[in-house]
């Protein structure tokens, strides 16, 4: 056997290796595990940049849809919250938008927070995933409302724009 027949059995080998570790991580991400947005076949990652237009991609899962194996993306844009479903292809499997808009409700980011605000949310989900982040007005005032799971419960805190905690509900589900 030549040099170069080595080389070429040896770069098939590694190829072939590289491509079974990839698809083990893809297939090893679902059922609802966090995505990573860079982490997404290109594809998928271009439709969901597409439905966010500048806005914030606050989640994506590993899932199942249609039969097929699928990204779910939380977005905020401009108040509105989009659940946008894309397969690795890129084709979009469902999109559901519920939009604020106009009204004194509103979906936000922490980046959208104030400082003092954004941070006592941080302390107080204590690093659970927050399901739902609001900003409403109460007597011509911005007010956060924050929603997580904490010890199987739901919680909604709500804080103001100084970061005092308003009030809190902790209910079973």
């Amino acid at each position: 056997m030549t040099r170069n027949a080595v080389r070429a059995i040896a770069a098939g080998v590694f190829l072939l290796a590289a491509a079974g570790i990839t698809g083990l991580l893809v297939l090893g991400n679902r059922d609802g595990a966090t995505a990573r947005l860079d982490s997404l076949p290109p594809a998928a990652r271009a439709a969901i940049l597409e439905a966010a237009r500048g806005g914030a991609v606050r989640t994506i899962e590993a899932t199942t849809e249609a039969g097929c194996d699928a990204y779910e993306a939380e977005i905020i844009v401009g108040g509105a919250r989009i659940e946008l479903a894309v397969a690795a292809d890129g084709t979009v499997l469902r999109r559901e938008e519920t939009d604020h808009a106009g009204g004194d409700e509103q979906f936000v980011t922490l980046d959208d927070l104030p400082p003092a605000a954004r941070d006592t949310v941080l302390r107080v989900a204590a690093g659970a995933d927050l399901t739902s982040l609001e900003r409403k007005t109460k007597q011509g005032r911005p007010i956060y409302a924050a929603e997580f799971m904490a010890d199987g419960k739901e919680v909604e805190v709500w804080v103001d724009a100084e970061g005092a905690v308003v009030s809190r509900e902790d209910e079973e589900p």
